[in-house]
């Protein structure tokens, strides 16, 4: 059998679908729970007939245009089901469930910057000539009798803080596109960037900069280590749609990850305003020592914070009422 004379076996169906369609279309929202009944009756008639179409008969121009049918049957039944979400829903929950739903995700990429960040301290302990180079090579200076930012004048609080917001845009941003080549230079950058803090800092302190170090970088420090961490996190997600195979073709798999991956870099970009903001009004006042660890604690803190409780909530809209379930 080939498609023509599969469609016309079941040509009544597909016809049947065809006009009922256009009498939805006309009746919009007054149609009768009955009419609704029977017209979705009909469309899973047509949608088994689709199916075994796709199976039997891939790629031809018959099964394309039952393709077409079913599918704009689905968004006459379904229309109601897409809810336009608001600014406020957004803002409040949308984009902090969009990390907190990929927690393994965000627990492989914190790892990953944790590893960094002790392998970069060691780094500077058992092989400082090195690791010194390692940082010079990326545009950082380490003080001989001091660390770089020993009593740093304040003509180069802000040229120090802007080096390193700059840096760390650039970081993010090869993280998440690194995700378009299986993630690996996501996973080199993230290890290569935390090396990098944790050599720095390890030096700064044993040279007698760290009180410097942490009054100049932490206040916004940590934000921008959230900014990493959330591109990456967006990178990975892409990186595993390209890796891990499922059942479904992998441009299906990319239309549903789209918006929880643009959600993910615009709650990230948010985070990059914050942390310039909080580098020019804040750390460039230096701070002292407690007031700036409480103050990056407390921004961080709050930012992870949320994340955690908004994105674990499910809005009251979402719920189901129990006496609406169907147990049996």
């Amino acid at each position: 059998m080939n498609i023509h004379r599969f469609l016309e076996r079941n040509h009544p169906s597909l016809q049947n679908l065809e006009a009922e369609t256009f009498l939805q279309r006309k009746l919009s929202n007054k149609a009768s729970l009955t009419q609704i009944m029977s017209y979705d009756y009909i469309y899973r008639k047509a949608l088994a007939i689709y199916a075994t179409a796709r199976h039997r008969f891939p790629n031809t121009e018959g099964t394309r245009r039952v393709a077409d049918l079913v599918a704009d049957s689905h968004s006459i039944i379904y229309k109601d089901a897409i809810r336009k979400e608001n600014f406020k829903r957004i803002i409040s929950y949308r984009l902090f469930r969009s990390v907190y739903e990929v927690k393994s995700i965000l627990w492989f990429a914190v790892a990953i910057e944790l590893l960094g960040l002790i392998a970069g301290i060691l780094w500077a302990v058992l092989d400082p000539s090195n690791a010194k180079a390692f940082v010079e090579y990326n545009n950082f200076s380490i003080g001989s009798n001091h660390g770089a930012f020993y009593q740093t004048p304040i003509a180069m609080r802000v040229a120090l803080a802007s080096q390193i917001f700059t840096h760390n845009i650039g970081v993010a941003i090869v993280v998440f596109l690194g995700g378009f080549i299986l993630g690996i230079p996501t996973v080199f950058v993230l290890i290569e960037n935390s090396v990098l803090i944790g050599v720095l800092g390890a030096y700064e302190f044993k040279n007698g900069g760290g009180e410097d170090f942490i009054r100049l970088v932490l206040p916004h420090g940590l934000l921008e280590l959230s900014l990493i961490t959330l591109a990456s996190v967006a990178g990975f997600r892409v990186a595993k749609v390209l890796v891990v195979p499922t059942n479904l073709s992998r441009m299906a798999e990319f239309s549903k990850i789209i918006n929880p991956v643009v959600d993910t870099l615009g709650l990230a970009c948010m985070v990059l305003v914050i942390s310039g903001f909080v580098e020019a009004m804040v750390t460039t006042y230096y701070l002292n020592l407690v007031l700036a660890i409480v103050v990056s604690l407390s921004l961080a803190g709050g930012f992870w914070f949320l994340i955690i409780y908004q994105g674990r909530k499910v809005p009251i809209e979402d719920r189901v009422p129990i006496k609406q379930l169907n147990i049996n």
